[in-house]
């Protein structure tokens, strides 16, 4: 996405922000971003949840 950008000239600045992992968490609990589709909603939860780890581990780095 990076790359593009950068040769079409465009200014652009990559932010991350960072949340606690207690408030992250639950905000991935209850987040529905399928509404009418639980299955769906769940399976994409379940993808946050296991690159949680992968976040915290760059927020340490």
């Amino acid at each position: 996405m990076f790359t593009p950008l950068s040769r079409l000239g465009t200014a652009f600045h990559h932010l991350v922000l960072h949340a606690d992992p207690g408030p992250l968490t639950a905000r991935i609990n209850t987040s529905l971003e399928y509404p009418g589709d639980g299955p769906r909603s769940e399976a994409a939860r379940s993808h946050r949840r296991r690159r949680t780890p992968d976040y915290e581990h760059a927020a340490t780095a």
